[in-house]
């Protein structure tokens, strides 16, 4: 879907399947809200009808309530897809969208102490928050979505949040990351076709591996997979389905898969690899970020490298590499070789893998360099400073978390210089039209 054809996801639902009957599905259409934009409608299939909405596919049931991005927790309780088909079925439609979208305000601190978690998510102060915020998330999108940017839509979500962790720098100032950056030195050697992202977010490596090339966007958040849609990654089709469950993709729906920082957070590790080597149709899959547990911190469920392998290798043959390793080769412009694996694998915390053969042979990196991709900007790590502007991290966390872009980064740089020096340097990032 481009957005010159908002909505029309016919020709996409041909890779898609009812993940309980496994069924064709047939869209029949609503009318589209004052708050909508794309398409909106249900689709039927020969066991139950799934929700449409503003171009989102809904292939999921039970709760569609928002989870933290940060532990998998849940942050506030969403309506039942039941109750959504049924507010489609009637025309019920106005409030459907802001329902979707708005998250409780919850403020870091109260009269100088933290409030409890639960105080800020799963109480009857924050779903009253919730409901009390619903109607300006409604005036924003009759009045301002279409001057709206990625950017603003984080602002709205995350700002102000009792949720561990710097959420709204971490998905703002994604695009040059160095994680992001190591699964794109794999994801450059991908096959032409389409392929699936995983637990995409908020669509950064769709936007990334470029618009020309046929996607499908898979996570279990209804918010980030809209935000996609209309800020990030439009052409791609986004389909909203757990992760944890088998995928409502036809066998060889797409020609590679990726799974990337999210894959530890899944159940049934062996389950969900074999499931994106099902849909890839024997391309390749890329698991980006995956813990070694002889190192720490421990995230999510990791094994040894060995482990990972004994794991993985079941479903084809699979190289691995670390984390340093691929950011390092993607910033000497080159693609990772697939025929080897990298070196001191069990040195490093953090691994990428690659399941299946079919990633080209090691490569100069593209033109421009898939983090240069879209509208040049400057990296938003660099602030103001007099007549220059210096290189900060927004937080403690965030450091944490990126600490090794302070060796890949100048401290500060010429306000005046906005062209890229070549394919490593990371002052200047590419970004979406509609992303700030």
């Amino acid at each position: 879907m481009s957005p010159a054809s908002a909505g029309d996801v016919d020709q996409r639902l041909a890779a898609l399947r009812c993940p309980y009957c496994r069924g064709t599905l047939e869209v029949h259409d609503v009318p589209t809200p004052a708050e909508g934009r794309g398409r909106w409608g249900l689709l039927r299939c020969s066991c139950r009808e799934h929700p449409l909405i503003d171009d989102i596919v809904i292939l999921n049931d039970g709760s569609l309530g928002h989870m933290s991005e940060a532990d998998a927790g849940v942050v506030l309780p969403g309506p039942s897809v039941a109750d959504v088909v049924a507010r489609l079925r009637e025309g019920r439609t106005s409030t459907v969208l802001s329902t979707l979208l708005v998250r409780p305000p919850a403020p870091h601190r109260l009269s100088g102490r933290r409030i409890p978690r639960w105080v800020a998510t799963a109480s009857p102060i924050a779903r009253e928050m919730a409901r009390l915020r619903r109607p300006l998330i409604g005036a924003v999108l009759r009045r301002r979505r279409d001057t709206m940017t990625a950017e603003r839509w984080l602002h709205l979500t995350y700002r102000r949040t009792a949720l561990p962790g710097d959420l709204y720098n971490h998905f703002f100032m994604r695009f040059g990351q160095p994680r992001m950056l190591a699964a794109l030195a794999l994801l450059e050697g991908m096959p032409d076709g389409p392929i699936v992202d995983l637990c995409s977010g908020y669509g950064h490596l769709l936007h990334t591996l470029g618009t020309t090339r046929p996607a499908i966007a898979v996570d279990q958040s209804f918010l980030s997979l809209w935000v996609s849609r209309w800020y990030v990654a439009p052409h791609a089709l986004h389909v909203c389905a757990d992760a944890n469950r088998t995928l409502p993709l036809r066998d060889g729906a797409a020609t590679s898969a990726v799974c990337s920082d999210a894959f530890c957070y899944l159940s049934d590790l062996p389950a969900r690899a074999a499931e994106l080597v099902r849909v890839a149709g024997g391309g390749p899959v890329v698991l980006a970020r995956l813990g070694n547990v002889a190192h720490a911190p421990h995230e999510g469920t990791e094994h040894t490298v060995e482990g990972w392998r004994g794991m993985l290798s079941a479903l084809g043959p699979v190289r691995m590499w670390t984390e340093d390793e691929l950011q390092a080769t993607y910033l000497s412009n080159r693609t990772a070789d697939p025929t080897i694996d990298g070196p001191d694998l069990e040195g490093g915390k953090w691994l990428c893998a690659a399941i299946g053969d079919g990633l080209a042979a090691e490569a100069a990196l593209s033109d421009p360099a898939p983090h240069h991709r879209g509208r040049l900007v400057r990296n938003p790590l660099y602030v103001s400073d007099g007549d220059d502007e210096r290189f900060a991290f927004p937080s403690e966390w965030y450091a944490a978390e990126n600490g090794s872009l302070t060796d890949l980064l100048p401290g500060r740089v010429d306000p005046h210089h906005r062209t890229p020096s070549g394919p490593g340097d990371l002052t200047i990032v590419g970004v979406p039209d509609r992303y700030c």
